[in-house]
């Protein structure tokens, strides 16, 4: 009969694997990419392997892979004494797509990587802001000791040990220490495997000086920091909490939310060769940034993750996904066609400033449609702003932080129908800001002191 503790028995890793070992097993990842491996000691029983290895894992869908024979990139004579087993198939589908590879495009960062390989599908292949992140760390995660740190850990770096922040970078624990991660947005930086107390210095590996600082700063800024890291693990359950949201947030922001996040995400995976031709008008793009800006004032800039928590899931969670697409979007243009000179600038307004395409009709319907103008209207009205908006050069405007003032339009273009019965009782007085709308009948149909009617 095995001891019931054997010793430890001494793990070599290969130079293209990151190992980690203890009294149980050993862990390896591909330091580029490749498979993952457990190493059991051989005087522990083989009848436990598959029992534990789904333990350390914490996955009962898929199964090890035994490997009869020593694999030849552990063929070190210490190895001898341990069985093998493939254990790629039991890790999240996002690292194993991702390992070892870089993205085509900009936007992408660390804090995507790790909240993707935990299972928000939604959240692949797209940025996820800093705002985005806290928010899931706070409402799905606690704080664990690091060195208890299991299978899904995520730990998050920083400069000081603050609870739930999402500080500079975040990795993936996979096992034995050894995590998951990709660097920043730029799409320089690989997926990869490296342990937690070396994930920032991997980091910096890659890091590469912006254009204008190549000679004046050409080392990694992070270097001579004190890095700590703090340690989250998923909670069992969800946590208790009440949450409601205004008629507004449902029937204005949220669709909203959802028409421009459809916007952003058929753009989001273009390369700098396609992107051009097919970039979002700037108009569209101001009026997207007028909703975000609305929203914010609506929950304010104290504890807006704690306000968040306290609105409908699927609308804060609409909300942040809109703003980590907006800032990737934003990211896109500035490295993809940056404006160098003025003329670059009055090109992108002349050429993309508005256009009047199905993308165009397809917005203005829908403001008309959150509007309850009435529907045998709205051609009349989509003309008169049409025309409207033809009277302005959008050259003119290339620099001057002025624009189209593409609320005030549609509501003189509603207002001018109501003669006409054109605008149903009740939601005909409007109230204009200088850039947007603020409709009188919201408030009359949607609150009462702040409050549901």
């Amino acid at each position: 009969m095995a001891d019931s503790t054997p010793s430890v028995v001494a793990f070599q890793a290969p130079p293209n694997y990151i190992c980690t070992s203890n009294i149980e097993y050993a862990f390896c990842a591909p330091k580029a990419s490749g498979d993952y491996y457990i190493a059991i000691p051989k005087n522990y029983p083989a009848q436990q392997d598959i029992t534990k290895i789904h333990s350390w894992f914490e996955n009962l869908n898929a199964f090890p892979t035994f490997i009869p024979h020593t694999p030849p990139e552990f063929n070190a004579s210490n190895n001898y004494n341990y069985r093998f087993y493939n254990v790629t198939s039991l890790l999240p589908l996002f690292i194993q797509n991702k390992n070892g590879t870089r993205d085509d495009v900009v936007g992408p960062n660390c804090f995507q990587t790790v909240l993707a390989s935990s299972g928000y599908n939604s959240l692949w292949g797209r940025h996820v802001s800093p705002d985005e992140f806290k928010y899931y760390l706070k409402r799905d995660y606690i704080p664990v000791y690091c060195k208890k740190a299991k299978f899904g850990a995520l730990i998050v770096y920083d400069t000081s040990s603050l609870m739930y922040d999402a500080g500079d970078h975040a990795a993936f624990h996979i096992l034995g220490g050894i995590v998951f991660q990709k660097g920043g947005w730029e799409n320089y930086y690989p997926y990869e495997n490296t342990t937690i107390e070396n994930a920032m210095n991997t980091l910096g590996s890659h890091w590469r000086p912006p254009p204008e600082d190549r000679f004046l700063n050409p080392t990694w800024p992070g270097a001579n920091m004190k890095w700590v890291h703090v340690c989250y693990e998923k909670r069992h359950q969800s946590i208790e909490r009440e949450t409601s949201s205004t008629p507004q947030d449902r029937n204005w922001f949220l669709p909203l939310f959802q028409y421009y996040i459809n916007r952003l995400k058929r753009v989001s995976n273009f390369t700098w060769s396609t992107f051009k031709q097919n970039r979002i008008d700037l108009l569209t793009i101001e009026n997207m940034w007028k909703i975000l800006s609305d929203f914010r004032d609506r929950i304010g800039n104290v504890n807006p993750t704690d306000v968040l928590l306290k609105i409908d899931d699927n609308i804060a969670e609409s909300y942040l996904e809109l703003d980590s697409l907006s800032w990737q979007y934003q990211a896109m243009v500035d490295t993809y066609y940056p404006i160098k000179t003025k003329w670059h600038l009055e090109d992108l307004y002349r050429e993309r400033y508005v256009n009047f395409n199905e993308d165009f009709y397809e917005e203005l319907r829908l403001y008309l449609k959150l509007l309850n103008a009435p529907k045998e209207n709205w051609d009349k009205i989509i003309a008169k702003v049409e025309s409207e908006i033809k009277k302005y050069d959008p050259v003119s405007l290339a620099g001057t932080g002025e624009r189209i003032p593409y609320f005030s339009i549609l509501q003189k273009a509603i207002a001018a129908c109501q003669s006409t019965s054109c605008i149903s009782e009740g939601a005909s007085s409007y109230e204009f800001t200088e850039y947007g709308i603020v409709w009188n009948f919201l408030r009359q149909n949607w609150y009462y002191e702040g409050k549901e009617a």
